[in-house]
Parts: structure tokens; sequence; C-alpha cells
């Protein structure tokens, strides 16, 4: 549908920009490095993604510490990157919410459905209080 298409394209920029910021905006940096670490990814579609990005020009081509399978780092090499996650967040992401859309879909329902019903209680409420005659004075 076209409002998840928007979707994507908004979560596939949003993850670009943070990338691009990354030694600028240190919230966005704590939240790119949560993100990697947790879902085992590096860079938006692969950690090749870091290696033009501008805070890697200022680290000698280097990609931050959360794409590291070790705690200690992982130098890249001619010959590759070994020690890194091999796939790129935005795959992982995708993913991830694809896989618990039900839960989410689920848990929406429920709080319309929640909504929904304190709105009939307080129509009934309001129903059973008896209206107030002031006499004028």
């Amino acid at each position: 549908s076209g409002g998840e298409a928007t979707a994507i394209t908004a979560g596939y920029s949003g993850l670009r920009q943070a990338l691009s910021a990354y030694g600028e905006d240190e919230g966005k940096a704590d939240a790119l490095d949560a993100l990697q670490h947790a879902l085992g990814c590096c860079g938006v579609e692969s950690y090749r993604d870091w290696l033009a990005s501008p805070w890697a020009l200022q680290q000698n081509a280097s990609v931050p510490l959360s794409c590291c399978r070790a705690r200690r780092g992982c130098p890249l090499s001619s010959t590759g990157a070994h020690g890194l996650h091999p796939e790129g967040c935005f795959g992982k992401v995708s993913a991830f919410v694809s896989s618990n859309m039900f839960c989410v879909a689920t848990a929406a329902l429920g709080l319309a459905v929640l909504q929904v019903v304190g709105i009939v209680l307080a129509c009934l409420m309001a129903a059973r209080v008896p209206a107030r005659v002031t006499a004028p004075h």
C-alpha cells in the first residue's frame, strides 16, 4: 500500500541521516549504536555504507564498535571484514517489524476497544446523574 511504502522510505532515509550525522549528533549516534548492537547489523545495507560516511573519513575508513561482533573491535583489512556484522540494519529492522506486525496490530486494536468501552461507560454514567434544576433567585 502507499502508506507502507512511505513508511519504508522514511525508515530508510532516517537510517541514512543517522549514519551521516554520526559524529555530530550524539543522540542519533547512540540510537544507531544501540540498533546495530541489538540487531547485530552494520550500516544501512552493509558495513560498506560506513566507509563513505563523514565520520569514517575522519576515522581512517573505520566502522563504529557497534558493528563489531567482539567488544575489542574489528579492524578492516584488505581481505575483508570478518569481525563485522555482515547484514545491514535496514533489512533487519524491516524483518523485525514484519514479524511483529500481528502483535502491534493486536495491541492497537485492544487499545481502541478499551477506549470505546470507556466512552460508553462514561455516557451511561452521565445519563444516570440527575440534572440539577436551579431556581431563579
